[in-house]
């Protein structure tokens, strides 16, 4: 009988040790899946914005400035790459709203799903916020748009277009309406590559941000969407950013 009673509480306590184990697996899948499907989310709301871009560039044989009027007039709307690009991405009704996207300061009622990640709950204190945010590089701040995607010289599969950044990154750094170049993209120029790009990021508004665990999703200027090691090499990601270097890039 005893022998009985202690193999019936070895067998009990396997199963309830196979129950815990069975639990925290389950638990850890599901934190994973959770992880993958925001990861997702924000890969597509890139692919969004780089179907608007290319709308934009079809329909006015240029690109949005980073901080000024565009599509090329004095008269034109002004504002940031993102709301030149809204009435791209079906939010004719937010663009129409005012000619200046600067007058956008309500940052809570004017939240559009398709411009946050899911992953960061942070928000600028007053205007609208954005997780994306463009390579000056790229747009530059020519009134009414200088730059196209046939210009990139360094090939459109492989430079930068937009990258994640955090929604609260100094005032209207992490939004889509703050008309500020210092603040609304990063990387000006090539003397301050090294300042801005050296991975991983420490908060600083004019690096790029990791959101998700390991790395950053980043759009290149031929629409493709893709997951950024948060180790990659400096000068990859240098080069990466730079439109007409010519030099060669290690595609991860």
């Amino acid at each position: 009988m005893a022998h009985t009673n202690w193999r019936m509480r070895d067998a009990v306590a396997g199963a309830l040790l196979c129950l815990l184990l069975s639990g925290l697996l389950l638990g850890c899948m599901q934190r994973v899946q959770r992880v993958s499907g925001v990861r997702t989310q924000c890969a597509s709301n890139l692919k969004q914005i780089g179907i608007a871009i290319h709308g934009a560039n079809d329909l006015y044989k240029r690109l949005p400035p980073v901080d000024s009027n565009y599509p090329g007039t004095e008269k034109s709307p002004q504002g940031t790459v993102l709301f030149h690009l809204l009435p791209f991405m079906e939010q004719q009704n937010v663009y129409k709203m005012h000619a200046d996207s600067n007058e956008f300061k309500d940052g809570k009622s004017m939240r559009i799903g398709m411009l946050l990640c899911p992953s960061d709950p942070s928000t600028p204190p007053t205007f609208p916020p954005s997780n994306y945010s463009p390579n000056y590089q790229v747009f530059g701040n020519e009134a009414g748009g200088k730059q196209t995607i046939q210009g990139i010289r360094d090939g459109t599969s492989t430079t930068l277009a937009f990258s994640e950044r955090r929604g609260t990154c100094i005032d209207g750094g992490g939004s889509w309406s703050k008309r500020d170049p210092k603040f609304g993209a990063w990387v000006k120029s090539t003397a301050v590559f090294q300042s801005e790009i050296n991975p991983p990021d420490s908060g600083d508004n004019r690096r790029w941000h990791q959101i998700h665990p390991g790395g950053i999703n980043v759009l290149v200027c031929d629409g493709g969407v893709f997951f950024k090691s948060a180790t990659i090499d400096p000068e990859q990601w240098r080069r990466h950013v730079v439109i007409d270097d010519g030099l060669p890039i290690n595609v991860e």
